[in-house]
């Protein structure tokens, strides 16, 4: 039952979504069956394995004889219903929109990027849901028949999940790059110069830079005589006194 109740969802949720784009572009109606086929894969984990071994665990600390529509048991109710509606349901919602996200062919990164975009929207509703679905099956259902009729609303749930689960993640428009910026420097020794000028000027103080350094070495390379001339001359008096 819970395969074919995920399943069947998914095939109504594709139909839907298909019959819509056929009165927009006049194409034919399509259904991937890969798709439900994973849907249905998902039920049996999340339903027929995972909610039967926590509903035996749920039954075991807050037994029906415990739970019921009467006022001393009403309190016991709603804490099971709500535990349940909280607990299970954010687990087996993320793990049922990791996995189909995964079985359509995404990285585990982008399928987490795609439940963390999503999770909040999934358990808003499944909180607007499953309460009052859960709280008449806890009261009014027998143990045994619980996991049945859970899996009947997870039918009507999962048309939803389907639709959400084939959703694309809106990625924001990537702005362009900026220009890289003029050195500080040129802008505030010549705050008037263009940054079009700025290529020229710097020429010119290139070449203003290697005239002081030439005139330098000119003027050090003529020095050099007279400085060994003096030299000399001291060294002659030293010898004369």
């Amino acid at each position: 039952p819970a395969a074919l109740c995920f399943g069947g969802a998914d095939v109504v949720t594709q139909l839907v979504s298909s019959r819509e784009e056929q009165k927009k572009t006049g194409s034919a109606l399509r259904v991937d069956a890969w798709r439900s086929l994973s849907a249905s894969m998902i039920g049996v984990l999340c339903n027929a394995i995972g909610l039967t071994v926590w509903l035996h665990f749920l039954n075991t600390c807050l037994p029906a004889s415990a739970c019921g529509l009467s006022r001393g048991k009403l309190p016991l109710l709603v804490i099971k219903t709500m535990t349940h509606a909280f607990v299970w349901g954010t687990l087996s919602n993320s793990l049922s929109l990791v996995l189909r996200r995964m079985l359509a062919g995404d990285s585990p990164n982008k399928s987490v990027a795609f439940w963390n975009s999503k999770i909040i929207q999934v358990t808003r509703s499944n909180m607007a849901f499953w309460p009052v679905w859960m709280l008449l099956n806890f009261a009014l259902v027998p143990q045994a028949m619980q996991v049945r009729v859970t899996a009947v609303g997870a039918f009507c749930f999962n048309i939803f999940m389907s639709y959400v689960s084939a959703q694309k993640i809106a990625h924001p428009a990537t702005p362009p790059e900026a220009a890289p910026a003029s050195p500080s420097f040129l802008v505030s020794r010549h705050p008037e110069v263009s940054s079009e000028e700025h290529t020229s000027w710097m020429d010119d103080e290139v070449f203003n830079l290697n005239d002081v350094i030439s005139a330098a070495g000119a003027a050090s390379a003529v020095s050099l005589p007279g400085l060994e001339r003096s030299a000399d001359q001291a060294d002659l008096a030293k010898k004369l006194a």
